[in-house]
Protein backbone atom coordinates (compact mmCIF):
# COMPACT_ATOMS: atom_id res chain seq x y z
CA UNK A 1 0.00 0.00 0.00
CA UNK A 2 2.70 2.48 0.91
CA UNK A 3 4.52 1.41 -2.54
CA UNK A 4 1.02 2.43 -4.08
CA UNK A 5 1.46 5.85 -2.25
CA UNK A 6 5.06 6.73 -3.58
CA UNK A 7 3.57 5.66 -7.05
CA UNK A 8 1.20 8.03 -7.47
CA UNK A 9 3.35 10.84 -5.62
CA UNK A 10 6.11 10.09 -8.19
CA UNK A 11 3.86 10.41 -11.25
CA UNK A 12 2.56 13.89 -9.81
CA UNK A 13 6.04 14.93 -9.76
CA UNK A 14 6.11 15.46 -13.51
CA UNK A 15 5.14 18.51 -15.15
CA UNK A 16 1.97 18.75 -16.21
CA UNK A 17 -0.56 20.81 -17.69
CA UNK A 18 -2.48 23.05 -16.38
CA UNK A 19 -5.98 22.25 -14.47
CA UNK A 20 -7.36 25.14 -16.20
CA UNK A 21 -6.30 23.59 -19.21
CA UNK A 22 -8.00 19.99 -19.32
CA UNK A 23 -10.87 20.08 -20.76
CA UNK A 24 -11.18 16.07 -21.12
CA UNK A 25 -10.22 13.29 -19.36
CA UNK A 26 -7.45 11.59 -20.85
CA UNK A 27 -6.99 7.43 -20.84
CA UNK A 28 -5.19 6.52 -17.66
CA UNK A 29 -2.57 4.05 -17.17
CA UNK A 30 -0.93 4.50 -20.13
CA UNK A 31 -3.73 3.60 -22.26
CA UNK A 32 -5.31 5.79 -25.30
CA UNK A 33 -9.09 6.36 -26.06
CA UNK A 34 -10.11 4.89 -29.38
CA UNK A 35 -7.99 1.99 -29.24
CA UNK A 36 -9.28 -1.42 -30.42
CA UNK A 37 -8.57 -4.82 -29.35
CA UNK A 38 -5.85 -5.51 -32.47
CA UNK A 39 -4.25 -2.54 -31.10
CA UNK A 40 -3.53 -4.61 -27.63
CA UNK A 41 -0.96 -6.45 -28.38
CA UNK A 42 1.50 -3.72 -29.84
CA UNK A 43 0.74 -1.78 -26.50
CA UNK A 44 1.70 -4.03 -24.23
CA UNK A 45 -1.85 -4.84 -22.82
CA UNK A 46 -2.61 -8.50 -21.77
CA UNK A 47 -6.63 -9.33 -21.72
CA UNK A 48 -9.16 -11.35 -22.61
CA UNK A 49 -12.50 -10.22 -23.71
CA UNK A 50 -15.83 -10.97 -24.01
CA UNK A 51 -18.76 -8.87 -26.50
CA UNK A 52 -22.15 -8.18 -25.73
CA UNK A 53 -24.13 -6.09 -28.34
CA UNK A 54 -22.06 -3.12 -29.54
CA UNK A 55 -19.53 -3.40 -26.43
CA UNK A 56 -16.89 -5.41 -25.71
CA UNK A 57 -15.36 -5.60 -22.26
CA UNK A 58 -11.80 -6.74 -21.46
CA UNK A 59 -10.05 -7.83 -18.25
CA UNK A 60 -6.93 -6.96 -18.39
CA UNK A 61 -3.82 -7.95 -16.05
CA UNK A 62 -1.19 -5.43 -17.94
CA UNK A 63 -1.29 -2.45 -19.42
CA UNK A 64 1.11 0.37 -20.34
CA UNK A 65 1.51 2.01 -17.04
CA UNK A 66 0.43 -1.13 -14.40
CA UNK A 67 0.27 0.27 -10.68
CA UNK A 68 0.70 -2.42 -7.57
CA UNK A 69 -2.61 -1.67 -6.01
CA UNK A 70 -4.38 -3.68 -8.84
CA UNK A 71 -5.87 -6.67 -9.31
CA UNK A 72 -7.33 -5.87 -12.37
CA UNK A 73 -8.14 -3.39 -14.96
CA UNK A 74 -11.82 -3.60 -17.04
CA UNK A 75 -11.55 -1.93 -20.62
CA UNK A 76 -14.56 -1.24 -22.04
CA UNK A 77 -14.58 -1.28 -26.17
CA UNK A 78 -17.38 0.55 -28.20
CA UNK A 79 -17.58 -2.09 -31.74
CA UNK A 80 -17.66 1.05 -33.56
CA UNK A 81 -15.81 3.95 -31.27
CA UNK A 82 -12.38 1.73 -29.46
CA UNK A 83 -12.01 2.20 -26.09
CA UNK A 84 -14.34 4.73 -24.19
CA UNK A 85 -14.57 3.30 -20.47
CA UNK A 86 -11.46 2.26 -18.21
CA UNK A 87 -12.08 1.03 -14.64
CA UNK A 88 -8.73 -0.27 -12.28
CA UNK A 89 -10.38 -2.70 -9.50
CA UNK A 90 -7.77 -2.92 -6.71
CA UNK A 91 -6.44 -5.54 -4.48
CA UNK A 92 -8.25 -6.47 -1.43
CA UNK A 93 -7.33 -4.45 1.25
CA UNK A 94 -7.23 -6.84 3.97
CA UNK A 95 -6.85 -6.82 8.13
CA UNK A 96 -7.81 -2.92 8.21
CA UNK A 97 -10.38 -2.99 11.10
CA UNK A 98 -10.53 0.79 11.10
CA UNK A 99 -10.25 1.54 7.53
CA UNK A 100 -6.53 3.49 8.17
CA UNK A 101 -4.73 1.44 5.23
CA UNK A 102 -7.79 2.21 2.91
CA UNK A 103 -8.06 5.89 3.62
CA UNK A 104 -4.40 6.33 3.19
CA UNK A 105 -4.40 4.36 -0.35
CA UNK A 106 -8.13 6.33 -1.27
CA UNK A 107 -6.27 9.58 -0.18
CA UNK A 108 -2.88 9.34 -2.24
CA UNK A 109 -5.03 8.57 -5.66
CA UNK A 110 -7.53 11.26 -4.87
CA UNK A 111 -4.62 14.00 -4.28
CA UNK A 112 -2.93 13.29 -7.10
CA UNK A 113 -6.17 13.61 -9.57
CA UNK A 114 -7.13 16.59 -8.24
CA UNK A 115 -3.49 17.92 -9.38
CA UNK A 116 -5.26 17.19 -12.48
CA UNK A 117 -8.68 17.88 -12.40
CA UNK A 118 -9.44 20.15 -9.91
CA UNK A 119 -11.23 19.83 -6.88
CA UNK A 120 -14.14 16.43 -6.77
CA UNK A 121 -16.94 16.86 -5.18
CA UNK A 122 -16.52 14.01 -2.42
CA UNK A 123 -19.04 12.00 0.14
CA UNK A 124 -17.17 10.41 2.88
CA UNK A 125 -19.03 9.42 6.10
CA UNK A 126 -19.81 6.34 7.30
CA UNK A 127 -22.50 5.23 10.46
CA UNK A 128 -26.01 6.42 9.71
CA UNK A 129 -26.96 2.88 9.79
CA UNK A 130 -26.99 -0.39 11.89
CA UNK A 131 -22.92 -0.11 11.60
CA UNK A 132 -22.09 2.27 13.78
CA UNK A 133 -18.88 1.56 15.21
CA UNK A 134 -15.01 2.84 14.60
CA UNK A 135 -14.42 -1.03 13.89
CA UNK A 136 -16.85 -1.58 11.30
CA UNK A 137 -15.83 0.63 9.02
CA UNK A 138 -15.97 -1.27 5.55
CA UNK A 139 -19.08 -3.63 6.99
CA UNK A 140 -21.11 0.49 6.80
CA UNK A 141 -19.50 1.34 3.28
CA UNK A 142 -20.84 -2.43 2.29
CA UNK A 143 -24.13 -2.14 3.73
CA UNK A 144 -26.60 0.35 1.58
CA UNK A 145 -27.73 4.01 3.13
CA UNK A 146 -24.50 3.23 6.11
CA UNK A 147 -21.93 5.08 4.34
CA UNK A 148 -19.84 5.42 1.29
CA UNK A 149 -16.18 7.09 0.64
CA UNK A 150 -16.10 8.34 -2.84
CA UNK A 151 -15.03 10.99 -5.07
CA UNK A 152 -16.04 12.11 -8.69
CA UNK A 153 -14.68 14.69 -11.22
CA UNK A 154 -16.82 15.97 -13.92
CA UNK A 155 -14.01 17.90 -16.64
CA UNK A 156 -15.43 20.48 -19.36
CA UNK A 157 -18.55 21.43 -17.93
CA UNK A 158 -19.65 18.01 -17.93
CA UNK A 159 -18.49 17.31 -21.21
CA UNK A 160 -15.24 16.26 -21.11
CA UNK A 161 -15.62 12.42 -19.32
CA UNK A 162 -15.92 11.95 -15.88
CA UNK A 163 -13.18 10.00 -12.94
CA UNK A 164 -14.93 8.35 -10.32
CA UNK A 165 -12.76 7.12 -7.30
CA UNK A 166 -14.51 4.91 -4.56
CA UNK A 167 -13.26 2.82 -1.47
CA UNK A 168 -15.60 -0.16 -1.38
CA UNK A 169 -16.57 -2.14 1.57
CA UNK A 170 -16.63 -6.23 1.43
CA UNK A 171 -16.60 -7.49 4.84
CA UNK A 172 -15.10 -6.92 8.51
CA UNK A 173 -11.97 -5.07 8.00
CA UNK A 174 -12.12 -5.65 4.04
CA UNK A 175 -12.04 -3.11 1.46
CA UNK A 176 -11.01 -2.02 -2.03
CA UNK A 177 -9.97 0.46 -4.20
CA UNK A 178 -12.25 1.19 -7.56
CA UNK A 179 -10.94 3.70 -10.06
CA UNK A 180 -13.30 4.46 -12.88
CA UNK A 181 -12.68 6.96 -15.91
CA UNK A 182 -14.86 7.70 -18.65
CA UNK A 183 -14.26 9.12 -22.10
CA UNK A 184 -16.20 12.42 -23.06
CA UNK A 185 -17.96 10.25 -26.05
CA UNK A 186 -18.71 7.45 -23.36
CA UNK A 187 -22.46 9.33 -22.97
CA UNK A 188 -22.79 9.18 -26.54
CA UNK A 189 -22.01 5.64 -27.15
CA UNK A 190 -24.41 4.79 -24.42
CA UNK A 191 -26.99 7.05 -25.86
CA UNK A 192 -26.75 4.92 -29.38
CA UNK A 193 -26.81 1.94 -27.38
CA UNK A 194 -30.20 2.46 -25.89
CA UNK A 195 -31.30 3.91 -29.25
CA UNK A 196 -30.45 1.00 -31.20
CA UNK A 197 -31.79 -1.54 -28.34
CA UNK A 198 -35.51 0.51 -28.15
CA UNK A 199 -35.57 0.78 -31.95
CA UNK A 200 -34.80 -3.40 -31.90
CA UNK A 201 -37.54 -3.88 -29.40
CA UNK A 202 -39.97 -1.58 -31.09
CA UNK A 203 -39.48 -3.36 -34.40
CA UNK A 204 -39.92 -6.39 -33.04
CA UNK A 205 -44.13 -5.38 -31.98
Amino acid sequence: MFLLCSIFLAQAEEPSKPVDSIKEVEAPFGLEWGIFEKDFKAKGIVASCETSGSLISCKASVVPQSVSVAENYLLVLDSKSGLQKVVMIGKTIDGDLYGSQGKLAYQSIKSNIEKKYSSPKSFEYVGRELYRDSDEFYQCLAYDGCGQWVSFWSVGDDKGGSVALYLNGLSRGQGYIRLGYESKDWGLVVDRINTERENKDSSAF
